[in-house]
């Protein structure tokens, strides 16, 4: 009875694990292409261990010409490319890099040339966005710069830095503020964020010994440098190659134009990378897909955030909350003018309202976080058809530049608002 109830199961997990190398070897996959690598995270190969951005510099290293401070490699002009599975072109995208790392076609600088007011906007991808060609983090420097007499009545012309990046959560955020906000010297500093914030931490990984490593998978359709693609992987540890069972992959491909745009060429890249992740991986991996599809779990094969395949330590809402509350009590004790802003998505508007239940919680045990629900100052009522050129649907979830218009005019207005109640007070109180 026991081995025919062994045979039964082996045979379905055999069945599903064949639908899923059929499904994967046809190609049609909806891939995401940029020009270049801009992430100037690397794996130090002779120290053993990823490079940490997170180190605080010392005054030194803050003074030497071309401080690389952000995430990015400096001094960049970045395309993204959105393709359907047929290739065909869904959207592009043209972001910059500026002098310093950052996400944003502004320069930036530690010294002040003149008097400035600083404001420092901590965030994840729907801040630091590499999906529209004008940041709104530049729109609103633009947009208080405008306002003649908002200058005058605060003194001094404004200067905002986007200290946003992809990926970003709350302990994230803490250490954005430390290692990258903080040497500008902000005067103001805004954590603006989404409800998928809640779950990131800096060390997802529950296996022991486990550290997420980001890197790239080389491929060569052609004997010129035109006609190498770079596929991007996430692993829990090196090297970075399919030949690692914890290394993930999402058709997500650094590459040059020429060749993002041959559909012939990438189809067959497709079809070479899934034979290679398939005999690497796929037939030689003892995770049970078959049961874990039978639960309902994700069993797709370019999932690098499933956290069944990839051992990610999920927390519960209520430790979601408290490590919050954690670090965004760290820069509230370290900086005396600290603004909180709740980001919506599309799918926080439309069908129906998001209840931020996160946000809720993180309010109610916190009374001194106080936090601005951004979707309250933004034209909704306009209806769901305006609302959904803010974003960059279907191909996208961030938000389009002229979503980062609106926002921006938002994000603007409120830091008026709070600037002019401020000085309001300060009159009062003198």
């Amino acid at each position: 009875m026991l081995g025919s109830v062994l045979v039964a199961y082996l045979a379905f997990e055999f069945k599903v694990r064949y639908d899923i190398a059929q499904h994967y070897l046809q190609g049609r996959f909806s891939p995401v292409v940029y020009s270049e690598p801009f992430d100037n995270e690397k794996w130090d190969a002779v120290g053993g261990k990823y490079l940490n951005l997170f180190n605080v510099r010392t005054s030194e290293e803050l003074q030497r010409p071309g401080l690389n401070l952000g995430h990015f490699n400096r001094n960049r002009d970045i395309t993204l490319w959105f393709f359907d599975p047929d290739q065909n072109l869904k959207k592009e995208v043209n972001f910059h890099i500026n002098n310093m790392g950052f996400l944003s076609r502004k320069d930036y600088a530690i010294a002040r040339k003149g008097p400035e007011y600083r404001i420092a906007i901590i965030g994840d991808s729907v801040t630091g966005s590499t999906t529209m060609d004008h940041p709104w983090v530049d729109r609103v420097e633009d947009l208080l710069n405008a306002e003649r007499e908002l200058v005058r009545q605060i003194g001094k012309p404004f200067k905002v830095f986007n200290i946003g990046h992809p990926g970003g959560g709350f302990p994230h955020f803490e250490l954005n503020y430390r290692v990258q906000a903080k040497p500008f010297e902000p005067d103001l500093v805004i954590v603006n964020y989404i409800e998928s914030d809640f779950p990131r931490r800096l060390q997802p990984l529950k296996r022991p010994g486990a550290e997420p490593i980001g890197g790239t998978v080389e491929y060569r359709v052609g004997p010129d440098d035109s006609e190498v693609a770079k596929l991007m992987v996430m692993c829990e540890g090196p090297p970075v190659n399919l030949t690692n069972g914890t290394c993930r992959q999402f058709f997500g491909f650094y590459m040059p134009g020429s060749l993002a745009t041959d559909r012939a060429r990438v189809q067959k890249l497709k079809t070479t990378i899934a034979h290679d992740y398939i005999g690497k991986q796929l037939w030689t991996s003892f995770y049970p897909y078959g049961a874990m599809k039978v639960l309902g779990y994700p069993v797709t094969l370019d999932n690098y955030r499933n956290p069944e395949v990839f051992h990610m330590d999920i927390m519960d809402e209520t430790e979601m909350v408290d490590q919050a509350g954690r670090h965004l009590h760290e820069i509230l004790a370290d900086h005396p003018n600290v603004l909180f802003t709740l980001h919506p998505l599309y799918s926080d508007i439309f069908p129906k309202r998001d209840d931020y239940k996160r946000t809720s919680l993180l309010v109610e045990r916190n009374p001194d976080i106080k936090v601005v629900i951004m979707r309250d100052r933004l034209p909704i009522d306009r209806g769901e058809q305006e609302v959904y050129r803010w974003y960059n649907l279907p191909v996208d979830g961030h938000m389009s530049d002229y979503g980062g218009e609106i926002y921006a005019e938002a994000m603007a207005s409120l830091i008026r608002e709070r600037l002019l109640q401020a000085q309001k007070e300060s009159g009062r109180h003198s």
